[in-house]
């Protein structure tokens, strides 16, 4: 009889420690992801613009590094990565194709720029994760940045 009653205890134990984790699991699971930018490569860029793909492109680099670097034509220069008026820099349409880049791999301001846009609700938001120094390393075109304002 008391073996009876120790493996009913600890089956109950195990019940009562699996229901609540499967529970969770199963919360967890039922939350959708958050969306995430896309990465997109120097030749994917550049075969898009070729195409005339409709695509806005936003520079997140700092003043300098536009300075010393130029600017991939036709961007617009943001004044910050984790500050700049999204309803005042970005199209009100949220189906546009939006790529933002920084200076290199290394740096994430293109990453901050490009959540901010998700959170705000925009759909197609791109990553070109080689930056300023990739895209002159390959060759790529570049115009003088407006002035600092």
């Amino acid at each position: 009889m008391f073996r009876i009653v120790v493996k009913s205890l600890a089956a109950a134990s195990l019940v009562a420690i699996v229901l609540p984790s499967a529970s969770l699991a199963g919360d967890a699971r039922a939350t959708p992801a958050a969306p995430t930018f896309k990465k997109i490569s120097i030749e994917a860029f550049t075969a898009a613009r070729a195409k005339k793909t409709p695509m806005r492109v936003y520079d997140v680099n700092g003043q300098r590094t536009r300075e010393r670097f130029g600017v991939i034509p036709g961007a617009t220069q943001l004044s910050s990565a984790a500050r700049y008026d999204v309803k005042a820099s970005l199209p009100a349409s949220l189906d546009k194709t939006l790529v933002f880049y920084c200076s290199s791999e290394a740096c994430t301001a293109s990453h901050t720029a490009a959540n901010r846009a998700l959170e705000a609700g925009y759909k197609e938001v791109y990553v070109l994760g080689a930056g300023i120094l990739g895209w002159t390393k390959a060759g790529k075109p570049v115009e003088k940045p407006s002035p600092k304002s």
